[in-house]
């Protein structure tokens, strides 16, 4: 009589989002960046209209480095299901 045994591993990749907002607050133009990873805020910035283009850089640089963060683990996770 044969056993055979199936593994069955899920890797979850998370999705980020940007939102950007414009508004005035007291007269002055204002911007809002808002990051989401799967839905959930976790990364907030109000700034300026004057200093938009460096905030929005820095959040998809963010973005960027999360994303590598999470190729780093999903290899990690890969490696240690060979080892199953």
């Amino acid at each position: 009589m044969k056993i055979a045994a199936n593994y069955c591993h899920t890797i979850e990749v998370a999705q980020y989002t940007a939102s950007f907002k414009s508004y005035k607050l007291n007269g002055v133009k204002m911007r809002e960046v808002v990051v989401y990873q799967n839905g959930q805020w976790i990364y907030r910035d109000k700034f300026k209209a004057e200093e938009r283009e460096k905030h929005e850089t820095y959040a998809q640089n963010f973005i960027k480095a999360m994303r590598l963060h999470d190729t780093k683990q999903y290899m990690a996770q890969l490696e240690n299901m060979k080892g199953v």
